[in-house]
């Protein structure tokens, strides 16, 4: 057996093994991204909602989220000056308050946009819509998408008021 026949049996081998282990790799990360996107919030209220709702609701939403798409740039703008700062040999407080500022602001000019985008769906709404609009908004503590994040406490939901209290049994 020469060198140059096992440095190809080995060669071939790796690559192999490079190849199953890449495979796995990928499949792996794809379904988890699948299982991530298949279960984001809006997938479950939407099997709850009526085809008109639904409309009603994308429509609103796909316009707030143009508007806010130029935001979310300069917010990605802003937080690179922040890096900037931060990692500077020589911090400078003035600035970095200039950019935490300017981030407060856009932040602020999104969370508005998507309050008004919320009324503007909920008035469009019937009052069985909005209640299931409601009892979601009730389970995202926090907003936003729900974190699997484990804490040491339970958090306290809201109970809509439509909700009936549980009948007490008689004995």
């Amino acid at each position: 057996m020469t060198f140059k026949s096992l440095f190809d049996s080995r060669m071939k081998a790796i690559i192999t093994v490079s190849l199953i282990l890449n495979v796995l790799l990928i499949g792996g990360f794809g379904g988890h991204v699948y299982k991530r996107w298949s279960s984001h919030p809006w997938h479950q209220v939407k099997k709850e909602l009526s085809p008109e709702t639904r409309s009603v609701i994308g429509r609103t939403f796909q316009s707030a989220f143009r508007e806010i798409k130029p935001l979310g740039n300069d917010a990605r703008k802003v937080r690179a000056e922040l890096v900037k700062i931060l990692s500077a040999n020589e911090f400078d407080a003035d600035a970095f308050d200039k950019a935490a500022e300017k981030m407060r602001g856009i932040r602020s000019e999104m969370s508005a946009i998507k309050i008004q985008a919320t009324k503007d769906a909920a008035s469009q709404l019937s009052v069985e819509e909005r209640r299931k609009m409601a009892d979601r908004m009730a389970k995202m503590v926090g907003g936003g998408h729900e974190r699997r994040v484990k804490r040491h406490r339970k958090p306290h939901m809201i109970m809509p008021d439509h909700k009936p209290e549980p009948v007490a049994q008689k004995k």
